[in-house]
């Protein structure tokens, strides 16, 4: 279940004053933030909070969406020499024949595109494995494209500017993101194109060292893409064998394609603040299996209730006494 994490409707944002403007993204990052050792009680939202207090809702930066083309529609609104990370977001959906479906922006259309924008993602040629736990791919069109920046843009500005959080990423990945990849423990389970999975399978299976010299003559091809062609001495070399694979599969290959993913994800101040707030950034990054419960629910929606005294606000409060009650009913089955 995706989660908005902050609201940045035109009446809720805070605008920072001119001297705040003149800062870098990443200097208002670092003032606002606490290190995790100095509070236990921090935040996502607290966090995400402080990151979007440079947004100006005064000012607009705009995105034409179809619906049938997310991406092609939000790569030419991120690389508008116009468009400005601070502004706020304003989206004009449009159906097949160009059609405008609404003009005016007051939150739902852009988080309707930010949704739309991060399912894209998380099914794109960009990224692969398993449905929530995507590892980078190495996609020459897309750094030609330099789609692995934009990728890591448009992530940021989602966390930012109300979207959902991209939970869609593996935890070897995330490791990659906010630490050094070349420290990053990985394991044959985070590789996930079949061929290499067969290829780690045979070495790792390899009964002596006759077998295991077989397989890496066999394997020369690959072993000499990833720098792992070499003799070996005694079937123990496997082991270091196979790590080394397995790191250059996850993090050696896909170098280009990581810089840029986390040079877009700068974006804002992301970045920065995950590294300094690993843990609590990662419920927005790795899918985690939760417990929907009343609190959740209730979590999701801002109440607005009509002036105080008003016969409309009277049965609005009666209708959320009975929603509530709803809920915990549903809960207590």
């Amino acid at each position: 279940m995706n989660i908005c994490y902050t609201e940045l409707l035109i009446d809720n944002v805070q605008i920072p004053d001119e001297e705040e403007f003149d800062d870098s993204i990443t200097n208002i990052a670092e003032r606002n933030e606490v290190h995790e050792s100095e509070s236990n009680d921090i935040t996502l939202k607290d966090l995400l909070s402080n990151l979007a207090l440079p947004i100006d809702s005064e000012k607009t930066s705009k995105f034409n969406i179809n619906r049938r083309n997310i991406w092609d529609g939000a790569r030419r609104a991120f690389l508008r020499k116009t468009y400005k990370a601070t502004n706020r977001i304003s989206v004009m959906f449009t159906d097949s024949s160009g059609n405008s479906e609404g003009a005016v922006d007051f939150g739902g259309p852009t988080r309707e595109f930010l949704r739309l924008l991060m399912h894209y993602l998380q099914h794109s040629k960009l990224f692969e494995g398993p449905e929530n736990r995507k590892t980078l791919s190495c996609d020459a069109q897309g750094m030609r494209n330099d789609e692995y920046y934009l990728a890591g843009q448009a992530m940021a500005v989602s966390l930012v500017h109300g979207g959902p959080a991209p939970n869609f990423v593996s935890p070897v990945l995330y490791q990659c993101l906010v630490s050094d990849a070349k420290h990053v423990h990985s394991s044959l389970g985070d590789v996930v194109d079949p061929e290499t999975q067969d290829m780690l399978k045979e070495i790792e299976n390899a009964s002596s060292l006759e077998n295991l010299q077989g397989l890496i003559q066999k394997h020369s091809t690959v072993l000499s893409i990833a720098g792992c062609f070499r003799p070996l001495k005694s079937l123990n070399d496997k082991r270091e064998l196979l790590e080394d694979l397995i790191n250059w599969y996850i993090v050696g290959r896909t170098v280009p394609s990581l810089v840029r993913l986390k040079e877009g994800l700068k974006t804002l101040g992301v970045l920065q603040a995950m590294e300094i707030h690993k843990h609590i950034f990662e419920e927005a990054f790795v899918w985690m299996e939760q417990e929907i419960t009343t609190d959740t629910i209730n979590g999701m929606f801002n109440i607005k209730f009509s002036p105080s005294g008003s016969n409309y606000r009277i049965q609005e409060e009666h209708i959320i006494g009975y929603w509530r009650d709803y809920l915990q009913d549903c809960e207590g089955k």
